[in-house]
Parts: structure tokens; C-alpha cells; sequence
């Protein structure tokens, strides 16, 4: 799948990455993203190349506005238990990472 969604964001440019961006970053925000990618490895190269498009693409002006919208995304409160506080913010640490090791050197 992930193979497939380079190929579109090459072949459909700025375009599809804007009709797709909301869904990448759906599917990027999973709980279970980085569990599929312990399990198969080897669509790492191509996740890495989706985020990288899909920053180039859709946050060409601002490259750290991607980041903060993974940032916002974390839910918090005042009634959400320490555990699960603590679990949304690694959950966010390692978006945070994934973006930053997809990007270009000095991207963000």
C-alpha cells in the first residue's frame, strides 16, 4: 500500500497530495502505524518518502507547521490520567521523530 501512495504523490503532484494529506496524517496518527512498521519493516523507505511529499507538497511555505499539527493533535486535559498523558506524549514524540528523520537535512 505504501509503495502505491508513493507512486501517486509522484505521479499527482501537489494536488493529490492536498486531496490525500488529511488521510496520510490519519493513517500516521494511528496507534497502530508504528506497530505495522515493526512488522514490516520494509515500508519504511516509503512512509519516510510519503511524509516527505506530503511536507513538500502541502507545507512548502511553512515545513514546521506539519509538526505542529501533530503536535495539537495530542489530546490532554485536565481529568486524563498520568499513564495516559504520558502515553500521548510518546505516541507524539515518535511522530515527531518519524517527520524529522523523513525530512531533508535543516528541513525543520
Amino acid at each position: 500500500m505504501s509503495e502505491l501512495l508513493v507512486n501517486i504523490l509522484e505521479k499527482g503532484g501537489t494536488y493529490l497530495a492536498k486531496v490525500f494529506r488529511l488521510s496520510i496524517i490519519e493513517i500516521f496518527a494511528d496507534e497502530r502505524f508504528f506497530e505495522m512498521l515493526k512488522f514490516c519493516p520494509a515500508s519504511i523507505p516509503h512512509w519516510r518518502e510519503i511524509a516527505k511529499k506530503i511536507t513538500m507538497f502541502c507545507y512548502h511555505a511553512d515545513k514546521n507547521a506539519i509538526i505542529t499539527e501533530f503536535v495539537s493533535r495530542v489530546p490532554g486535559g485536565v481529568f486524563v490520567p498520568r499513564q495516559k498523558e504520558l502515553d500521548y506524549r510518546k505516541k507524539a514524540l515518535k511522530q515527531l521523530c518519524f517527520m524529522i528523520y523523513s525530512g531533508e537535512t535543516d528541513d525543520f
